[in-house]
């Protein structure tokens, strides 16, 4: 899913890391509170979400070459924009699901009408195949399940939490400077300019992030602006993750937030050209995202078809670093070592989204086009997408069957199979790091990405037969 235009080269460090060529290609000046004589790394420090929560209003203006008019923009967090009005809003109206529907119901935030303006101008064109494409009603379900924890928590102090993925939608909206008449006529004057939105999603049970769908509108496109777009998703889901975090029994040793996953359709997949998938998935690599060679097919977005699979998709994860940095981190004695302001930043971006990177089992490897990623990580993703949708019910050892609601065990459908057999039977028979456990490749090479899950469908079937 990624239905951008043109998008340059982008460099996901600090400006001052940028050469001299970068620099001339895209000129990013961002004005906040933040006092002008703090040194690059406490500005990185108080811009950590997580670090310190800093409340900062951002005006941030996008500079071009001289023939692009300066953009002024914001940002604006649905779920944020909900937990504001929480205190407005009777903690009865946020229990239960409304019957009428929600697109049209103004029994809700006021975040609801400007997410519904979102998936009606962007969503719903730039995602026509409504099989991969999420309902609106259910992010409605899962923003008032948020809310209503958040509740019950303020009023108990205790919440029994929900088992599904929580999600947050950030819209990039066009920031009018002061005097500037609104475009278009006077029925619309109220009505914000969407440029760009990225829907992401926190995976509790396996410890993963997704960045669902980002999307900028025709007239933003090639600026430059999906970068700034998906970094400020990137940063809401660092706080999801720190919000929903399951620690389980681990007592925290495990990181909240494994990896950040993203999808993106095949050429195979018909919804554009072949010239605009490879626009696409070049796109996708310059945000930082790699292929893991892994069988990946979207589990069914309802319970009516068991396998209602959609296969033309491969996964990826979100690992912005080439050859070179590969080479660099596995130099180094220790992650927790930084030589320079440089790979300071690197290794901080490494383990803030990559910390499925594990240098013990990686410097054993030589093929620096490479990475290895515990296969568990991918496969639990997978499982708890299945789990959000068919239900959390399933017992890990007996399984369900079909029960009196008609909702089929979703450990039947062929995908989860394949899915399985792949991670617990295949791969554990190939050689791999004692400390990692198995292993799947994640190539850091450029587009084109080759899907491998035809091949690996041919061999589970024979693995069947023969078994």
């Amino acid at each position: 899913f990624f239905p951008l235009g043109h998008v340059s080269s982008i460099q996901f460090f600090p400006p001052k890391t940028r050469s001299n060529e970068q620099k001339s290609e895209r000129i990013m000046t961002t004005t906040t509170t933040l006092t002008n004589n703090e040194d690059n790394a406490n500005k990185r420090d108080k811009h950590h979400p997580i670090r310190q929560h800093v409340t900062r209003e951002m005006r941030q203006i996008s500079s071009y070459p001289s023939q692009t008019p300066h953009i002024a923009y914001k940002f604006v967090s649905i779920d944020e924009e909900c937990n504001k009005n929480e205190k407005e809003t009777p903690s009865s109206r946020l229990r239960g699901s409304p019957s009428t529907d929600l697109k049209r119901n103004d029994d809700g935030p006021d975040a609801f009408r400007l997410l519904s303006q979102f998936y009606d101008e962007l969503m719903m064109t730039a995602f026509p195949l409504e099989e991969e494409r999420d309902d609106l009603d259910d992010w409605f379900v899962c923003f008032r399940d948020q809310m209503e924890e958040r509740t019950q928590k303020s009023e108990s102090g205790e919440s029994a939490g929900f088992p599904g993925p929580a999600m947050d939608v950030v819209i990039m909206v066009l920031d009018r400077l002061e005097g500037e008449d609104n475009e278009g006529n006077d029925e619309n004057d109220s009505k914000p300019t969407i440029i760009g939105g990225a829907a992401i999603e926190y995976y509790k049970q396996a410890r993963v992030g997704l960045l669902s769908y980002i999307v900028l509108s025709d007239k933003y496109r090639g600026c430059g602006l999906s970068k700034l777009l998906h970094e400020e998703a990137m940063r809401k889901l660092d706080i999801l993750s720190c919000n929903y975090c399951k620690n389980g029994n681990d007592e925290g040793t495990t990181p909240p937030l494994l990896a950040v996953f993203a999808e993106t359709n095949t050429p195979a997949a018909g919804d554009v050209s072949p010239e605009q998938s490879v626009i696409r998935h070049n796109a996708l690599y310059n945000l930082g995202y790699r292929l893991v060679q892994f069988p990946y097919a979207q589990p069914p977005l309802t319970t009516e078809d068991l396998n209602g699979s959609f296969d033309e998709i491969v996964l990826l994860v979100y690992y912005p670093f080439r050859r070179d940095d590969v080479e660099a981190f596995l130099a180094k004695q220790s992650l927790n070592e930084a030589s320079d302001y440089e790979i300071s930043a690197k290794l901080d971006l490494l383990k803030r989204y990559c910390s499925w990177f594990h240098q013990t089992a990686n410097d054993k490897c030589n093929n620096f086009d490479t990475v290895q990623m515990d296969v568990s990580i991918p496969f639990r993703y997978v499982e708890d997408f299945y789990q959000s949708v068919f239900g959390y019910e399933t017992d890990a050892g007996n399984g369900r069957n079909e029960g009196d609601d008609g909702i089929p065990d979703y450990r039947t459908a062929d995908y989860y199979r394949l899915a399985y057999w792949f991670t617990h039977d295949r791969v554990s028979r190939n050689e791999n790091s004692e400390d990692l456990g198995v292993t799947v490749p994640v190539s850091i090479l450029s587009p084109p990405w080759d899907d491998c899950k035809e091949s690996l469908t041919s061999e589970w079937k024979e693995w069947e037969l023969n078994k």
